[in-house]
């Protein structure tokens, strides 16, 4: 392709871009990059018009170690960049496992330098991810200390913010349960979490829900999953989410970070949350939510047609929020999806 060609083709795609209104930013997780949300792109604009989707691509592979601050600092910038050619309306945006904290992070950022008085959040959905509850595990069985100690130890800075030792008093994860960065989250309108009630050996069910339990693995816990989407469980079925109390001040007693731990919960259950609980029956799991591979992972394509159908609702919920009664025109414009390919900002 010529140079020429090639702005002529990117000229065709800013014009495009007048009739989008929506943006879908997806970040990827830790080691990871755009291309594992490859499948859920292609599933989104075979059922979505209207929007424009951008996979996060200032954070592949390696960086994802640098730390959830860094990481987040780029996507935060990624975003008001390509705004300024795409100039949504309105924004969602989705993280998978290390994304999550990473969005987390970089929606402080964006409230601080008063991105969304431009742009309405709309929505922040996590996927088996740890949005701010880190990656402390019980230290019972050898997989949990192991898990602990690669964490804490394996994955530089990342790591340690995740295992709430990056810093004693004040740890990242904490500060980023208050100021700017719940302000941000709390001007979202929907808060989603899709969380795996087993087989994750990344994220626990505990951390991905926002919760200081598991109420299925509860001696006589029954999993009803439903019919439509046969790795989720069923609405009706799903688990009572139980708060954690101020006067549980024993809760993670056992644990010698068991203070920040129970007040980052505190303060994030502070906001509300639709939760989504799903159960794959092998440790594919954690990848099989996004369909990472569409062969290896096509177990998860119920999870993500559920997320799709979800978009889709809220989307049509939004335009008929915006729809303008205007008698002088009756022109109709059709629009398509979106798909970025090249995301260098």
């Amino acid at each position: 392709m010529t140079l020429q060609q090639k702005q002529q083709q990117q000229q065709q795609q800013q014009q495009q871009y007048l009739h989008q209104q929506h943006l879908i930013f997806l970040q990827h997780g830790l080691h990871a990059t755009k291309s594992d949300y490859d499948v859920i792109t292609k599933k989104i604009t075979e059922k979505l018009d209207d929007v424009v989707i951008w996979s996060g691509s200032t954070n592949p592979n390696m960086l994802t170690r640098q730390g959830i601050d860094k990481c987040g600092e780029r996507m935060a910038q990624e975003i008001m960049e390509i705004s300024k050619t795409i100039k949504p309306t309105h924004i969602t945006i989705i993280g998978h496992s290390l994304g999550g904290p990473i969005s987390r992070y970089a929606i402080g950022i964006l409230h601080e330098q008063g991105y969304f008085n431009q742009v309405i959040p709309l929505q922040f959905i996590t996927l088996s991810s740890p949005p701010d509850c880190g990656s402390r595990r019980p230290k019972r069985g050898l997989y949990n200390v192991v898990a602990g100690y690669v964490t804490d130890n394996l994955i530089g800075t990342t790591g340690r913010q995740l295992m709430l030792t990056d810093d004693v008093d004040n740890p990242l994860l904490l500060e980023m349960t208050k100021g700017k960065f719940i302000e941000g989250l709390a001007q979202f309108g929907s808060r989603v979490l899709y969380s795996t009630i087993e087989n994750d050996l990344h994220v626990m069910f505990n951390t991905s829900n926002i919760s200081h339990s598991n109420p299925y693995t509860k001696p006589g816990a029954v999993v009803k999953l439903s019919t439509k989407y046969p790795h989720i469980v069923d609405e009706d079925a799903t688990a009572e989410f139980i708060a954690l109390s101020p006067k549980d001040v024993d809760i993670f007693k056992n644990d010698e970070r068991g203070d920040k731990l129970r007040e980052i919960l505190l303060n994030l259950q502070k906001l509300t949350f639709t939760r989504y609980h799903m159960k794959f029956d092998n440790l594919l799991s954690h990848t099989h939510v996004i369909m990472r591979r569409e062969g290896l992972n096509s177990a998860g394509q119920d999870v993500v047609q559920h997320l799709i159908e979800h978009l889709i609702l809220v989307n049509k919920d939004n335009d008929n929020n915006n729809i303008i009664d205007d008698t002088t025109t009756n022109t109709t414009t059709t629009s398509n999806p979106i798909i970025v390919e090249s995301n260098n900002v």
